[in-house]
C-alpha cells in the first residue's frame, strides 16, 4: 500500500481540487470521478506518461530493478549509471537547506525531484518531504533509495507542476532546484542523446515559455502556506559564463541565453530541430517574474561557479566583500572576467542565482544555520549576521563550511562547520577533540591565537556543528613556482611557515626516542603494508635507508604533536608575516616531527611535478624547475631552526613520505586528496639518491 496513505489530509485531485480516496487498484476522486493509478507504489497523477531524464527509459528501468532485486540503490547505480553518482549520491546538492529560513516539523516540497539529490538530505531535518517529477523511472528509484537507506517521510508523486494534487496552503517550503527553465519544455527528453543532435520534429505550443513559467509558479504559491516560502535555484542569463562563451546548459549553444528570445529561438531550431523554451533570467528578470506569480518578499544569493555544487554561496549584498574567494575556486575565465568589473556590479553577473521568495512582505526567519548558532549561544542579535557557505570538498561525509559574517562590522565574527549527513559525524567529532586538546595545549603561547579557538560542538535540532573562532588571514596561492620572484616569493612564505612549526613542535614536545631503535621497526612494518606495491629498485632503497638509520643509534630525537594536513595551499594561512593554521582533524599528539615538515616543502613541488605531466626522475624535476635549490635550503633552514640532529637530514623526507603511504587514514578521508600519498611518487623520491 502507498505511504501517501498516510498524508491524505493534504491531497487532492489536479483536476478539481476535491478529496481523493483509495479504491481498488487506484485513487479514485469524490467529485469528478478521475481515477489516479498506482506504478510501483507511487501515485500517478499525470495526464500523459511524461519522460524527462539524463538516460533511457530502458536504463532506468533496469537501475529500478537491480537495486530491487539487490537490495542495494548504490551497488545497481554504480552498475547502470556510474557517470551520474555525483548526481545523487552525496548530500552536498542539499548544502543550501542551512541558508533556508529556520522552522521546525517542516513540510517540504521537492517540486522537480528527480533522483533525489535534495530530497533525501532534506528529509534529515524536515517532517515530511514530498518528492515530485513528471517521470516515474526516477521516482521509483528515489523510493528505493530512501526505503533502503531508512526514510519513512517520504512520499514519491507523479505529476506535472502546473496542476498540483495538493490542497492550497499545505506546504511550509517548495524547492524548485533548477526546474523552471525546463516547464515550457513539455517534449520527452533523453539528455545525452539530444544534448549533440538535432531532433526531428519541432512541438508546438499554446503558450510561451515565460507564461508557463509563471502558471507553474502561481500553482506552486498556491500550496504554499501564507508564510511559507519558495526556494529557487536557476542560472543567471547575463551570467559571467554565457557572456565569455560557454555554452547555454539546456540546449549547449554559446550565447543564446542574453540574445534577444526571438533570435535565440531561430538558432536553436537550426541547431537542436526545437523551439528555445529554457528561459532564464537576470537577477532583475527573475524578481520580475516572480512578483507576477504573487511573491512579494526576496533574498537573492550568488552560487559560484553553478548552483549545482557551489564551492561558495554569498547573499546579492555581500558579493562585493567576497572577490577574492569567489576568484581564488572559479579558474581563469572568472578570473579575467571580474578582474576587471567593478566590485558593485559582480553580483548582476553571478553565474546562478539561489532565491528564497515568500507569499507575504514579512521578514524571513534567520536562515537555519544562523539560527543553529544562535541556539549555541553564541550569537545574540542575529539581526545583521549574514552566512556565506564555502564548499571546497564533496561527500556526505565531509562537513559543509560556513563564514558567519556581521555586516555592521564587514567581517566574519565565528567560522562554522556543519555536518551534511545526521549518520557521518566523525570528522567533525575527532577535530572537536583536536581542538580542545590543542587549545590546552598552547594556552598562553603565541600558537594560541594562531589556532582555532572552539566556541562550541554538538549537535543542535538533529544537526551537528562546530564553531570556532574566525582567523582573519588568507591562503599563500602560488600554484605556479616558476620565476624568479615567484621563487623568492615562496622561499619567504616557506621559511615564515617553518618557523611557525619549529614553534609548534617545541610548545608539543613528546617523549625522546633513540632514532634507530624508533624508526626501524617503523621502517618494516611500513614495507610490509606497501608488499607488492612498491619495484625491486625501491625496495632496494628502502633498506638502504633502513641500513643508514641504523648506523645513527645513539642519536635521540623528540617526538613532538603533529597536525596531519600541514597543507600550504589550504591550511596554512599568511597574515601581516604571521602563519596560522586550521583544519584539525588530522591532528596527533605524538608522532614524527617530519611529517609535517615533508608536507610543507614538498607540496609545492609535487603539484607542480603532477600538474607539468612529465614523467621521469623527481630530482630531474628539481633541476629544469629550478627548485632544487629552494628545496635544499628549505630543509636546512629547518634544521637549524629545529635544532634537530643535521646527520638526519639527508633521510627525515624520505621516512615521512614512507610513513604516510603506509598510514592508515579514517574512512571520510580519501588518501589520494594527500599529494605525498602517491606509491609513484614515492618511488620517485626514491629514486632521486638522498641516500
Amino acid at each position: 500500500m502507498p505511504s501517501l496513505l498516510n498524508v491524505t489530509d493534504g491531497i487532492v485531485c489536479p483536476k478539481c481540487h476535491e478529496k481523493i480516496y483509495l479504491g481498488e487498484d487506484c485513487f479514485l476522486c469524490e467529485s469528478c470521478n478521475a481515477r489516479f493509478p498506482i506504478i510501483n507504489g507511487i501515485v500517478d497523477f499525470r495526464e500523459d506518461d511524461e519522460y524527462w531524464c539524463n538516460v533511457t527509459r530502458e536504463k532506468m528501468q533496469l537501475l529500478v530493478k537491480l537495486a530491487n532485486e539487490k537490495n542495494d540503490w548504490r551497488f545497481a547505480a554504480k552498475s547502470v549509471i556510474p557517470e551520474y553518482m555525483a548526481h545523487f549520491d552525496g548530500f552536498e546538492r542539499a548544502d543550501a537547506q542551512f541558508i533556508w529560513p529556520d522552522k521546525a516539523n517542516m513540510r517540504v516540497l521537492d517540486a522537480g525531484s528527480m533522483w533525489g539529490g535534495l530530497t533525501l538530505p532534506v528529509a534529515q531535518y524536515a517532517k515530511e518531504v514530498f518528492a515530485l517529477d513528471k517521470t516515474v523511472e526516477t521516482l521509483s528509484f528515489l523510493d528505493i533509495r530512501a526505503r533502503q537507506m531508512g526514510y519513512e517521510n517520504i512520499y514519491p508523486i507523479a505529476s506535472t507542476l502546473n496542476k498540483l494534487p495538493f490542497k492550497d496552503g499545505y506546504f511550509d517550503l517548495v524547492i524548485l532546484n533548477g526546474v523552471l527553465e525546463w516547464v515550457a519544455f513539455r517534449q520527452n527528453l533523453i539528455l545525452e542523446k539530444q544534448w549533440n543532435t538535432k531532433s526531428k520534429a519541432i512541438r508546438k505550443y499554446e503558450q510561451g515559455p515565460k507564461q508557463m513559467q509563471i502558471d507553474v509558479l502561481k500553482e506552486l504559491q498556491r500550496v504554499t502556506k501564507p508564510e511559507g516560502c519558495l526556494f529557487m535555484a536557476i542560472e543567471n542569463r547575463i551570467g559571467y559564463q554565457y557572456l565569455t562563451g560557454c555554452p547555454d546548459d539546456h540546449v549547449n549553444i554559446k550565447f543564446v541565453t542574453f540574445l534577444p528570445r526571438f533570435l535565440a529561438d531561430i538558432i536553436t531550431k537550426i541547431k537542436r530541430g526545437f523551439s528555445y523554451r529554457t528561459y532564464v533570467y537576470s537577477s532583475i528578470g527573475c524578481k520580475k517574474i516572480l512578483q507576477k506569480s504573487g511573491y512579494r518578499k526576496f533574498k537573492f544569493y550568488g552560487a559560484f561557479t553553478h548552483y549545482i555544487a557551489p564551492y561558495a554561496v554569498i547573499p546579492f549584498k555581500l558579493i562585493k566583500d567576497f572577490k577574492g574567494l569567489i576568484i581564488s575556486g572559479g579558474g581563469k575565465r572568472l578570473k579575467l572576467f571580474f578582474k576587471v568589473m567593478p566590485r558593485f556590479l559582480m553580483k548582476y553577473f553571478s553565474p546562478s542565482f539561489l532565491i528564497i521568495a515568500g507569499k507575504s512582505d514579512k521578514e524571513f526567519a534567520d536562515a537555519k544555520i544562523i539560527s543553529l548558532v544562535k541556539k549555541a549561544g553564541i550569537l545574540k542579535d542575529t539581526s545583521r549576521i549574514e552566512p556565506i557557505l564555502i564548499s571546497r570538498r564533496a561527500g556526505s561525509r565531509i562537513p559543509l563550511n560556513c563564514l558567519i559574517f556581521d555586516t555592521s562590522r564587514r567581517s566574519p565574527v565565528a567560522f562554522c562547520k556543519i555536518s551534511r549527513s545526521k549518520h557521518h559525524t566523525e570528522i567533525l567529532n575527532d577535530e572537536a577533540v583536536n581542538l580542545k586538546y590543542a587549545g590546552e595545549l598552547f594556552k598562553g603561547s603565541a600558537i594560541s591565537k594562531r589556532i582555532p579557538r572552539l566556541l562550541y560542538y554538538g549537535a543542535i535540532d538533529g544537526v551537528t556543528l562546530l564553531v570556532t573562532r574566525y582567523l582573519d588571514c588568507k591562503a599563500f596561492n602560488l600554484k605556479n613556482i616558476k620565476g624568479k620572484r615567484k621563487f623568492t616569493d615562496l622561499s619567504k612564505a616557506v621559511k615564515r611557515a617553518i618557523d611557525f612549526l619549529v614553534e609548534f613542535q617545541k610548545h608539543s614536545l613528546g617523549r625522546e626516542v633513540d632514532i634507530s631503535d624508533y624508526f626501524l621497526p617503523r621502517i618494516k612494518n611500513q614495507k610490509e603494508i606497501l608488499s607488492g606495491k612498491l619495484d625491486d629498485s625501491t625496495d632496494k632503497k628502502i633498506d638502504e635507508l633502513s641500513g643508514a638509520i641504523a648506523r645513527l643509534k645513539g642519536i635521540k630525537l623528540n617526538l613532538s604533536a603533529v597536525h596531519g594536513d600541514f597543507d600550504f595551499y589550504q591550511n596554512i594561512l599568511h597574515k601581516n608575516n604571521q602563519v596560522c593554521l586550521v583544519d584539525f582533524e588530522h591532528f596527533e599528539k605524538e608522532g614524527t616531527p617530519f611529517l609535517d615538515l615533508a608536507m610543507l616543502i614538498l607540496h609545492p613541488f609535487v603539484i607542480s611535478f603532477k600538474e607539468s605531466g612529465k614523467r621521469g626522475n623527481f630530482r630531474d624535476f628539481l633541476k629544469v624547475s629550478r627548485a632544487e635549490d629552494l628545496f635544499k635550503e628549505c630543509l636546512e633552514y629547518y634544521f637549524f631552526k629545529s635544532g634537530i640532529d643535521k646527520r638526519l637530514l639527508d633521510y627525515a623526507i624520505l621516512v615521512a613520505v614512507l610513513e604516510q603511504n603506509a598510514k592508515d587514514y579514517p574512512e571520510y578521508r580519501d588518501k589520494r586528496s594527500f599529494p605525498l600519498c602517491d606509491i609513484e611518487i614515492l618511488k620517485e623520491l626514491f629514486r632521486t639518491n638522498f641516500i
